[in-house]
């Protein structure tokens, strides 16, 4: 027989990870719905969810997406169900290392290319380019860096 945690401490932890995922400028709910998730032995249907953190169906199921798209939760079958259930990836260190690598590599793409459009709309070279050669450089960097970063925490 599986147990169960109990709803208080249940409750207690998507109240903290919804306030954690917040401070990351997360969605709230996001951080609700994995944190009840990742404590679960068993599955949860997108109606328990919505249930247990008083949040409506569709609120949960757009973030449930979300955390789908992150690899952070995954859906499971139930024999004898035709309901969607899911539970959370629970290799938090995956889940969080993915998520920043993805951050950090959209951003500095949308940088880099930003850089590269600002350097052949110059004319010669200037202390300006110089200064947007010293970014680019930078950017390579980090991107070394994030490589090292993943190794490290692996």
């Amino acid at each position: 027989m599986r147990t169960q945690t109990p709803a208080s401490t249940d409750s207690e932890f998507a109240r903290f990870a919804g306030e954690l995922a917040e401070s990351f400028s997360f969605n709230r709910s996001v951080g609700q719905i994995y944190g009840l998730l990742y404590l679960q032995e068993s599955p949860l249907s997108l109606e328990d969810i919505g249930q247990r953190l008083s949040m409506s169906k569709g609120n949960a199921s757009i973030n449930i997406r979300l955390l789908e798209s992150w690899g952070a939760v995954r859906p499971v079958s139930l024999v004898g169900s035709r309901k969607d259930f899911y539970e959370a990836n629970r290799d938090i260190k995956q889940v969080a290392l993915r998520r920043v690598k993805e951050g950090l590599t959209k951003r500095l793409d949308r940088a880099e290319e930003q850089l590269v459009h600002l350097l052949n709309s110059g004319n010669g070279i200037s202390v300006a380019q110089k200064r947007i050669q010293e970014l680019q450089s930078l950017i390579i960097k980090a991107r070394k860096a994030m490589v090292f970063i993943a190794q490290w925490i692996a």
